[in-house]
């Protein structure tokens, strides 16, 4: 399980259940087809005594929200809050997380042994198609009022606070090519350069500058001397993950005052839409992209450091 919080949501597998729980059902499937699609989608977290308590909790909680909350579903979840087998794993991550997971856990019960409310009408997917054009650049800036934000921005920047050199700073990214992405919208995939600084620099400066691997060096073989990849191959493998796809699903889902746009940059790299999804790519809220980027920023940086050493 991936988790960034403490929130019944801020982790994969919770938040995984939920979606899918909430796709079933607007696409027009009855409440018991719902549940037994999710089931089956998420069998093998059956017997998992980590994954299995998120699983009921987050099936349990969103039916609860839609007035359509199960016994039996109600039943496991109940079942998996009076033990503690779940609870183990958040004893490595100090008492006050474990305390408020506990608390969370806490406020689930007391939501679920509550009347749910009366049946909610699913609304209808809407699709959503990126505005940005193939080729604008825009210079993001780095570092975020944590106290401003809400959901899963505020959590995640709450686990990760970034790192304080970084603000007043920006990054360059630009939009390089198009991916589809669940339920039926198309996102953007953004390249991102090799460079953080105050002064935003200008277009003819940006096209000289080369793209940010989104991997870590070692993961090309390029601190071993015997690596099975040749330097064409690798050179493939760098410039394969040299792009990233943004989740941005709707206009408001990415904060606009954090963007300036610079410009358009055409260039041979520009690939419009052509089906594709996310598989095999880096994928990124806008709150963790700037993460991301600057730790893969910082070990590429570091490796022309060792490899300007080791040719002197």
């Amino acid at each position: 399980m991936g988790a960034w919080g403490i929130s019944l949501y801020s982790n994969d597998t919770c938040r995984d259940v939920r979606n899918l729980y909430i796709d079933k059902l607007k696409k027009g499937v009855n409440n018991q087809d719902a549940t037994a699609a999710v089931l089956s989608v998420f069998q093998e977290l059956v017997g998992d005594e980590e994954e299995e308590p998120l699983f009921w909790f987050a099936l349990a909680d969103t039916q609860w929200d839609y007035g359509r909350l199960q016994p039996e579903v109600k039943e496991k979840a109940l079942y998996w809050l009076n033990r503690n087998e779940e609870l183990e794993r958040w004893c490595e991550n100090g008492q006050k997380l474990f305390e408020e997971w506990v608390d969370t856990r806490r406020k689930l019960r007391e939501k679920l042994e509550a009347t749910p409310p009366p049946e909610k009408k699913a609304t209808k997917h809407r699709s959503y198609r990126d505005s940005w054009k193939l080729g604008d650049v825009f210079a993001y800036r780095f570092c975020s009022n944590v106290d401003q934000l809400k959901g899963m921005a505020r959590a995640y920047m709450n686990m990760f606070p970034p790192d304080p050199w970084l603000c007043g700073k920006y990054m360059i990214i630009r939009k390089v090519s198009e991916r589809s992405w669940w339920p039926d919208s198309i996102i953007p995939e953004l390249c991102a350069y090799r460079w953080i600084g105050e002064r935003i620099p200008s277009l003819d400066e940006i096209r000289k500058m080369p793209k940010q691997p989104m991997m870590y060096p070692e993961a090309t073989g390029v601190y071993e001397k015997t690596w099975k990849l040749g330097g064409t191959e690798r050179e493939n493998l760098i410039k394969k993950n040299e792009s990233f796809v943004l989740v941005k699903t709707t206009a408001q889902s990415f904060p606009k005052d954090k963007v300036i746009y610079l410009g358009n940059l055409s260039g041979n790299d520009l690939v419009p839409f052509s089906g594709k999804d996310t598989q095999g790519k880096t994928t990124v809220e806008w709150f963790s992209m700037e993460r991301f980027f600057f730790e893969y920023y910082k070990a590429w940086k570091e490796f022309d450091i060792e490899k300007t050493n080791c040719s002197d």
